[in-house]
């Protein structure tokens, strides 16, 4: 069972997501996004609070990629 997704290469090394990492991202998203300790819960515009949210979620993933390249 294929449990990754391989998503480009670095320098000739794949790179690939574990499924549970999809599960994973959209549950930071939600969480940043109701909690004001934690997020932008206090934030006034629904839409700028998921907006926030998922653009903090996708920053938090794209610094874990380069910290492994």
């Amino acid at each position: 069972m294929k449990s990754s997704i391989e998503i480009g290469k670095i320098i000739g090394i794949p790179i690939k997501l574990h499924i549970t990492l999809l599960l994973v991202l959209p549950l930071f998203a939600y969480i940043f996004s109701v909690s004001e300790q934690f997020g932008f819960g206090g934030v006034p515009s629904q839409s700028l609070r998921y907006g926030l949210s998922i653009t903090a979620t996708l920053l938090l993933f794209l610094s874990i990629l380069l910290a492994f390249a």
